[in-house]
């Protein structure tokens, strides 16, 4: 994962390569960049990425938000088409979910350490940024875990090892005097 925590300084609208004339069309994208507002909205038509560096730029459908649109749906509120691209957005957001989730599965813990304390830094959390330090704490909590796990095992371990030597070998243990 390539994120900066810098921002770049763009005097120019990357989509259509003209100037910002007015602050008020000029976006940034929860990866820095910015854009037309207009220029990045037709983008978004088309692909759910950062134009630049290819960041996720897609809100995420929740299942409440689906039932919700089928009701209104149901009730002639809602077009079928609508429905359909909530429906894409819902399963895509899972599918980004589970890749994203095997991806850091594969990281080493160091460096999704890394990676947690540059999205920590970053003062924008978009839906994905979010998903991202979700699994991050959750696979470094999981390490923590299975760390003190097996230093309790190993405690645990050497106590029954030494109980049973003192049990089990008459020699081992000194002798009372009478």
């Amino acid at each position: 994962m390539a994120v900066s925590s810098r921002i770049p300084a763009q005097p120019d609208c990357s989509i259509c390569l003209s100037p910002f004339l007015l602050p008020g069309e000029k976006t940034y994208t929860a990866c820095r960049h910015t854009f037309h507002q207009a220029c990045l909205q037709k983008w978004l038509e088309k692909g759910d990425s950062c134009p630049i560096c290819r960041h996720l730029l897609i809100k995420f459908v929740s299942f409440e938000q689906v039932s919700a649109a089928a009701q209104k749906w149901r009730k002639s509120q809602l077009s079928e088409s609508e429905l359909k691209q909530l429906c894409e957005r819902f399963q895509k957001g899972i599918k980004i979910k589970a890749n994203e989730k095997r991806r850091i599965e594969k990281l080493r813990i160091e460096d999704i350490k890394k990676e947690y304390a540059v999205l920590e830094q970053l003062n924008f959390r978009d839906d994905f940024s979010l998903i991202q330090l979700h699994l991050m704490k959750e696979k470094i909590e999981n390490e923590a875990r299975k760390r003190k796990s097996n230093k309790d095992f190993n405690c645990m371990l050497i106590f029954i090892v030494a109980f049973c030597i003192f049990i089990f070998l008459p020699n081992a243990h000194p002798k009372s005097k009478r």
